[in-house]
């Protein structure tokens, strides 16, 4: 299947986001302005779009 460039963009941001959230203490509303989202909101939905939990349901830590 073929993606648009937009939508691996997308795949992109969110993999570096989950990634940060991983792996570091950052706060979810930095992580989400380091990976392109206007705002934590933005990045929760399309987050839970990808991965089916919310981004602090992710953390390892």
């Amino acid at each position: 299947m073929t993606q648009s460039p937009q939508a691996y963009y997308l795949a992109l941001r969110l993999e570096r986001a989950r990634n940060l959230l991983r792996n570091s203490h950052e706060k979810v509303r930095k992580i989400a302005l380091m990976c392109g989202f206007g705002a934590p909101e933005s990045l929760s939905r399309a987050y839970r779009d990808k991965y089916g939990v919310a981004p602090t349901s992710d953390r390892k830590l």
